[in-house]
C-alpha cells in the first residue's frame, strides 16, 4: 500500500481490482501444487500485493462512486461487511477442510477470484 501510489493512478480503480482479482485466481489456482518452501513465498507474496492495491483501489472507486457525504456512511458499511464476509469466509473454510480436504478450499477461493474477475470485467465496460 504504501508505494501503490503510482500504480493506482495509472490504472482506474476498477482495472486495478479486475488485475488483482485475476492474479489472485492464478494463485488459488497454483497453490495446491505448492509443496515446498521455495514456490509458498512468491504465493504469498503475491497474495500481499493483490490485496496491498486491491483494498485503497476499493476504496478510491466507492469515493468516485458515491458522493463525499454518502462515502463516509458507505466505508463503514464496507468495512463491517468485510468483517461479516471474512467471519463467514473462515468458518466456511473449516467446515470446507474437515469435509473434502485443503484442496476444496483452494478450489472455492479460485472460483470466487474468477466470479471476481467476472463482475470487475462487467463494471470496467459500463
Amino acid at each position: 500500500m504504501w508505494k501503490g501510489g503510482a500504480f493506482l493512478q495509472r490504472f482506474s480503480p476498477t482495472a486495478v481490482m479486475l488485475i488483482c482479482s485475476s492474479v489472485s485466481a492464478l494463485r488459488w489456482l497454483g497453490t495446491p501444487f505448492c509443496t515446498q518452501l521455495w514456490c509458498a513465498i512468491p504465493l504469498q507474496s503475491v497474495h500481499a500485493l493483490t490485496f496491498g492495491f486491491f483494498y485503497p483501489a476499493s476504496l478510491i472507486w466507492l469515493k468516485h462512486e458515491f458522493d463525499g457525504s454518502f462515502f463516509q456512511a458507505r466505508y463503514v458499511t464496507e468495512s463491517v461487511a468485510r468483517a461479516l464476509t471474512a467471519a463467514v469466509s473462515y468458518l466456511a473454510a473449516g467446515w470446507l477442510i474437515a469435509s473434502l480436504g485443503y484442496g476444496a478450499v483452494f478450489g472455492v477461493s479460485c472460483a470466487l477470484a474468477l466470479l471476481c474477475c467476472l463482475w470487475w470485467t462487467r463494471v470496467l465496460r459500463r
